[in-house]
This record gives C-alpha cells, structure tokens and sequence, in this order.
C-alpha cells in the first residue's frame, strides 16, 4: 500500500486494538504489540492517547461495537424481507468472520466484558452501551415488524445471547455448528412470535 493511501496514525492504532483485543482480550494486548500491528512510532501513542492504553481501549471498543451495530442494520435492513431468514443472516454473518480468520478472532466487547465488568466502572458503561445500542436496533426493527415492545425486548435480548454465546463455543471448537443450530431456533422463535401477533404484523404489512 502507497503511504499517502495509509490510513492515519490514530485510525490503525485503534484497528490494531481492535484486532488484538478480539484475539486476545485487551488486558494481553500491550502497547509495544499495537504500535507494532499498527506501524506507528512509539511517540504517536500518547500524542494521540494522552490518557494512556485505557483512552486506546475504550475507543477500540466504540469501533468495535459500530462495526457490530452496521452489520446488523445491514442484514435487517429490509423491512419487507423474512425476518426468520434475517436472524438467520445475522448468525451466517458472525460464522463467516469467524471462519475467515479461522476462529482466531472473536467479539471485542464479550472480551472486554469478561476481562473487565467487574472492576472499571468505564469499561462496564462502555460494553452495557455497546450491547444496549445492539439489542435496541434489534428491538426497533422487530417492533417495526409487528412485534409488541416488550416481546421484542425480550426477543432482541435472546438474539444477543445468542450470538454471543454461540461464537464462544464455535471458537472453542473451531466448528460453526453452534452458531447454525442458534440461528435455526432463533428462525423459529420469531416466526412462532410473529404467529401469535398476526394483527399487529399484517397491519405491518399494509
């Protein structure tokens, strides 16, 4: 890549941080090992972070759960499509990055979670909002689909969980099968509940 089409300094410290907090988690990914994924000089880090590594971290973790949030908007995106068959894309989606970089690569917010929601109170705010903003799009779409607010709450919820838990355990065993048996429950949750409020949803559909 030409150095004029790099992106900037401050754009690959935070992907490199990315990048390893999804491998690693962030307590293990170091300063020395950022800026040399990044290949940034060692000055630019507290010129860019001059509140040190935890500054780095919590915006890798808004990146990282932005990402998640698009990807999500982007499969649900059709409110005239088959909401079964969204859910499904969403799982599909996950199993995809996760086989592209061969299970290497999970989420950076369930790794900060686990890492840190105990014991900083910044970091816990920042992954209840990293979650809060995903299953608040999933409950916005699904309300849109005819769905009442609080089964779609709770639905959006499961749906989180879901592909949450199911990564973990498609990395653990580096088999994606968790994630498609998910997916298949999840596409038949949401047509059971879509069923049990027909009005709203044919209303939905006029």
């Amino acid at each position: 890549m030409d150095a004029h089409d790099r992106p900037p300094t401050r754009d690959r410290l935070v992907e490199a941080t990315v990048a390893l907090m999804r491998t690693k988690g962030p307590a293990a990914s170091g300063t020395k090992e950022i800026l040399e994924r990044a290949d940034a000089p060692r000055g630019s880090f507290y010129f860019h972070f001059p509140q040190g590594k935890d500054q780095l971290v919590l915006e890798a973790l808004d990146r990282a759960a932005d990402t998640t949030l698009q990807m999500l908007r982007r499969e649900l995106a059709d409110d005239s499509g088959d909401l079964a068959e969204q859910v499904r894309a969403v799982f599909t989606a996950v199993e995809r990055e996760l086989v592209e970089t061969d299970y290497a690569q999970g989420c950076a917010v369930a790794a900060t979670t686990a890492e840190t929601v105990a014991v900083a109170g910044g970091f816990r705010a920042a992954v209840a909002a990293a979650f809060a903003g995903w299953t608040e799009e999933l409950s916005v779409h699904l309300v849109r689909r005819g769905l009442p607010p609080s089964t779609a709450a709770a639905l959006a919820d499961l749906v989180v969980a879901a592909m949450e838990g199911a990564a973990m355990l498609a990395r653990a065993r580096r088999d994606p099968s968790a994630l498609r048996s998910a997916a298949d429950l999840l596409a038949t949750t949401v047509d059971a509940a879509l069923a049990h409020h027909p009005h709203q949803h044919a209303h939905q559909e006029d």
